[in-house]
């Protein structure tokens, strides 16, 4: 099981965004077993799954099928919880997201993001998100250290999870890559449609960005960071076939 951490010191970087965009489409296309671990205190993503029930109620009544269900769960976890946690449930997924908060006692979040494979931050292009990115990348040099000591695998990496194309993007680009953070190639653009998230419905099933009124090109970039994330994650093949 590979387990992936979204975290970012700042609130409202698209954490909850970035993490629900991956985690559908990695269940619902690519085959993956998901697990979801909502470990902020604001519960975004526990919110999110409970306003999702109606329209898994009407997906069940369209279909006629009673045991249609979410395709992955949603566990809700102290912090302090989680690593244990994770060893309960290593053979049942593939993946694990963990949805973490901004600010917290920094020993149970270093234990967190110590027991993750990949850290993924959400960067923005704002001075105060280069001075909260800054600060989250002098305690991501510290776990990386102590994780290459213990032969820990241990990646993050920068994620531009509302792409503008303005200067100051540009310029924390060039701040990412002069702390030595390592990026992600693929983007998730400033777009409407995401406001519309859904844990049931994926970005990549073209008829769900149909009734969401969304432009057909937002399929093309998240299968892109979804297949970034396979690749840097070293993701073992799913159990099923990816769809197209």
């Amino acid at each position: 099981m590979k387990t992936i951490s979204i975290a970012n010191q700042k609130g409202g970087a698209g954490k909850t965004t970035l993490l629900v965009v991956l985690a559908t489409a990695l269940a619902v296309n690519y085959g993956y077993r998901v697990l979801v671990i909502d470990g902020d205190p604001q519960q975004s993503i526990t919110k999110l799954r409970a306003s999702d029930e109606p329209a898994l109620a009407g997906e069940r009544e369209f279909l006629s099928d009673p045991t249609l269900d979410f395709p992955y769960p949603v566990v809700s976890q102290e912090l302090a919880a989680i690593p244990d946690y994770l060893a309960q449930v290593e053979e049942a997924f593939d993946i694990t997201f963990i949805d973490l908060p901004g600010r917290a006692d920094s020993s149970l979040l270093n234990d967190v993001l110590a027991s993750s494979e990949v850290v993924l931050v959400p960067m923005q292009a704002t001075f105060l998100d280069q001075q909260a990115t800054l600060d989250f990348l002098a305690i991501l040099h510290v776990l990386a250290e102590y994780c290459k000591k213990e032969n820990l695998e241990f990646q993050p990496f920068g994620v531009t999870s509302r792409k503008t194309a303005s200067r100051e993007e540009k310029e924390m680009n060039e701040f990412a890559d002069a702390a030595g953070l390592a990026r992600f190639a693929s983007t998730l653009g400033n777009r409407v449609a995401y406001t519309r998230l859904s844990s049931l419905f994926s970005f990549l099933d073209l008829d769900y960005l149909k009734r969401i009124d969304a432009k057909p090109s937002i399929e093309q970039e998240v299968r892109a960071m979804c297949d970034e994330l396979v690749a840097k994650a070293n993701l073992s093949p799913a159990t099923v076939p990816a769809t197209v």
